[in-house]
């Protein structure tokens, strides 16, 4: 079982001056996970145990920026994640 802390960054909507007129633009979002508690000493990773890793890594970033990146809220991009480092 993976244990996740996890940081959600939402940049505000932001009013830029176009012509007078002022125009909106898309908030910026970033999601950052860390992969565990413990050490794993590099020396004893195998390149196979690795790989395994990341992609389980990657697998849970790709499920909570799938949420962000389709308008969801961030509590559910949160619950995405963490459920898969959990389930993974």
């Amino acid at each position: 079982m993976w244990a996740a802390a996890l940081a959600l960054g939402l940049g505000s909507a932001a009013q830029a001056q176009d012509g007078g007129m002022g125009a909106q633009q898309a908030p910026e979002w970033a999601l950052t996970i860390h992969g565990g508690a413990g050490v794993i000493e590099r020396d004893k990773l195998s390149p196979e145990k690795d790989a395994e890793i990341r992609a389980a890594l990657n697998r849970a970033l790709a499920a909570g920026s799938k949420v962000l990146a389709e308008g969801g809220a961030a509590m559910d991009a949160i619950t995405a994640t963490i459920t898969v480092l959990e389930d993974d």
